[in-house]
């Protein structure tokens, strides 16, 4: 949400001096948010899932056979979506 809000804010100020200022301090903004909510599903034990086990285990990287198979087809399906939309795109030019 804050990176659609930092690309909405660019379009909506038009000064340039200010749209610059405060687009800069968004983005540090988002990026100090970015290791916040990675690590709060550590930080805050609730219903969220522990996709992550432990980094070290060599077994797909310490995640649940289920969560890496979707993951996989996940991966799989945006991949071939992405792959049709370009063709289609590319045709039409």
């Amino acid at each position: 949400m804050l990176a659609l809000g930092y690309l909405f804010f660019r379009s909506l100020v038009d000064e340039e001096d200010l749209r610059a200022r405060f687009s800069a301090i968004l983005s540090i903004i988002t990026a100090i948010n970015v290791p916040i909510v990675f690590l709060s599903i550590r930080f805050f034990k609730t219903l969220h899932p522990a996709v992550l086990k432990g980094l070290s285990t060599s077994e797909t990287y310490g995640m649940d056979p289920e969560i890496s198979l979707g993951l996989l087809l996940n991966l799989l399906s945006v991949s071939i979506l992405m792959l049709l939309l370009s063709i289609k795109r590319y045709k039409k030019i």
